[in-house]
Order: C-alpha cells, then sequence, then structure tokens
C-alpha cells in the first residue's frame, strides 16, 4: 500500500469512527428519553367531551343495567338515542319515548297511556347529563380494557368536592374513536347504574324522527295549558 493510499484509508476510518459514535450518541439520547408519556385521564375526557360537541348528530345503542343494592336485584333496559344538533332528541326504551322538536318535548308511557307535553327549558337532555361530569370530577385513567373486544381506556373519575350523590363514575373509551364505550355510576347508597354504548356519529337523520302524534286512545296532558275549570274558579 502507497503511503496516499495509507492516508486515504486513515481518513476513512477516522470517518467511519465519528459516525458511529454519532449514532451511539443518537441512540443514548433518545434511550435515555424513556417511552412516550401516558395519557391522562383528563386528557383522554377532553377528546370525548370534544369528539360529543363537535358532532353535528349522534345516534346511541344502549343496554343499561340497574343494581339496586338494598334489595339485591338487577334491571335492565334497551333503547336508542338519537340527537340532531342543536336541539332535536328522540329517546327510545321499552318503558317511554322521549320526542323533541327543539321547542316542544313529548313524554310518552305507553304502560299508563298518556304523553306529558312540556318545552325544552323545563327538561334535561341525556347527553347534558352525561357531559356535565366533566367538570366537578376527577379523572385519573387507569388502565387498558377490552369491552366487547374493543380496546379501551378505563377511566375513573372521582368528585371533587363533598355532597355529590354519585360517589365514582367509570369510563370506558374507545381508543380509536374517542367514543364512550361503556360508562358506570356508583351512588351514595352503593347503587350502580351501567351503560353498555355503541355511538355513531354525524350519521343523517330526517326531521320528521324529532316529530311525534299521540296514538289514538291515549290521554294527552299539555302542563302550559290551563284547564277551563281553573280558570273558572279564577
Amino acid at each position: 500500500m502507497t503511503g496516499a493510499q495509507e492516508i486515504l484509508a486513515w481518513k476513512r476510518d477516522k470517518m467511519f469512527s465519528k459516525i458511529k459514535i454519532l449514532v451511539s450518541f443518537i441512540f443514548l439520547f433518545f434511550g435515555s428519553v424513556g417511552p412516550a408519556r401516558a395519557i391522562t385521564g383528563e386528557e383522554i375526557v377532553t377528546k370525548v367531551a370534544n369528539k360529543i360537541k363537535k358532532a353535528r348528530n349522534l345516534s346511541v345503542d344502549f343496554e343499561k343495567s340497574f343494581y339496586w343494592k338494598l334489595a339485591g336485584e338487577t334491571q335492565r333496559l334497551k333503547g336508542q338515542f338519537y340527537l340532531k344538533k342543536p336541539r332535536k332528541l328522540r329517546l327510545e326504551t321499552q318503558e317511554q319515548t322521549i320526542v323533541t322538536d327543539g321547542d316542544t318535548v313529548w313524554t310518552f308511557v305507553p304502560e299508563n297511556k298518556q304523553v306529558i307535553i312540556s318545552s325544552w327549558e323545563q327538561w334535561q337532555d341525556p347527553l347534558t347529563q352525561l357531559l356535565r361530569y366533566t367538570e366537578g370530577y376527577q379523572p385519573t385513567y387507569v388502565e387498558m380494557q377490552k369491552v366487547q373486544k374493543t380496546e379501551c381506556y378505563l377511566v375513573q373519575l372521582l368528585p371533587e368536592g363533598e355532597g355529590e350523590e354519585i360517589v365514582q363514575i367509570k369510563l370506558w373509551v374507545d381508543r380509536k374513536k374517542w367514543l364512550p364505550r361503556k360508562l358506570e355510576y356508583l351512588d351514595l347508597n352503593g347503587n350502580v347504574t351501567a351503560y353498555l354504548l355503541s355511538v355513531k356519529v354525524n350519521s343523517d337523520f330526517k326531521d320528521s324522527l324529532f316529530e311525534f302524534s299521540p296514538p289514538k286512545g291515549v290521554e294527552t296532558v299539555d302542563i302550559f295549558k290551563v284547564s277551563p275549570d281553573t280558570s273558572e274558579k279564577r
């Protein structure tokens, strides 16, 4: 090997040595950072709330179970929930049907053969009740769990203050869709209300879904109308 060749070989080895040092430094640096930062319960709840708030409309198939601790019994109920923003809503179960066009609210209870008519201002929709727990409760991410084969974040929410009727909430969130998959409430008396949910966002709903005509033979009670007898007494 000539002198020139030896110099070139020395420079090449030195260059490769610097590259090895640089690569080692990169691995050392990123290795020292450790795994990605774990997601927090507050981040999960915020993402869910934002996903629901931004949706144009919402449909939910649900299975509700209520465990009554005192009697040691569990009651079950299935239903559907439809929401078209800003204020059109329909809730259907075996026990009742609630429909609103944004102004009037019809509550139909087949067992009583009665339809009660009220206004939106006098009624709090289920979505509002769900989202209100994003305030006043401290969320903590617990672990990953499967709900009907769906990978979910499990978040526990505890009240920040005293006097709340609901003492613990558990929320299972689909890790890909950022939608609630299961919801569980524990109250002061040890009763547990749970919802198994199948949520879809931005489906197309016709306005007729949020209209209601009382069936024949059903009593209609309009709580905003004064009966003739009452007006005569006045």
